[in-house]
């Protein structure tokens, strides 16, 4: 489900990613990727035809060997993506699974952030920093 679009004259390449909002005790559930530093949600890209629903199951069990009970929308957000020269679109839901968390596959290991995550040094991605966290504590769910 990756498309392109022109910026002057230079196509850029879009990523189309279903990401999981997972609260606990006011924390945000964020993944730290072996090949990188900068924390990112649980989720990744559509795969063909998969529903949102249906990328969610699959990435989550990927990811943190975990099942999707229930989702529900949270946001749409749109931001350079984090780890490739690309315009990241990320629609993100609220879900409660089921399960112990255990990071698998690319997943080095799981960090609960708090709002006072940028005080103890934990980088964010840009759209979950500008975006995903401003609104979690808007709402005050963080």
């Amino acid at each position: 489900m990756d498309n392109a679009w022109s910026e002057g004259n230079k196509m850029m390449k879009i990523i189309n990613k279903i990401a999981a909002v997972i609260l606990k005790d006011k924390k945000l559930l964020l993944l730290k990727k072996k090949s990188g530093d900068v924390l990112i949600m649980p989720g990744g890209k559509v795969k063909g035809d998969e529903t949102p629903e249906k990328t969610l199951r699959r990435e989550l069990m990927e990811e943190l060997d975990i099942k999707l009970i229930k989702k529900r929308p949270f946001g749409i957000f749109t931001d350079k993506a984090t780890y490739e020269d690309a315009q990241l679109i990320m629609y993100t839901y609220f879900v409660e699974t089921k399960g112990d968390i255990r990071p698998q596959s690319e997943i080095e290991g799981c960090e609960w952030v708090d709002k006072n995550y940028k005080k103890k040094g934990i980088k964010v991605a840009s759209i979950i920093e500008k975006f995903v966290i401003p609104k979690l504590i808007d709402m005050e769910l963080l």
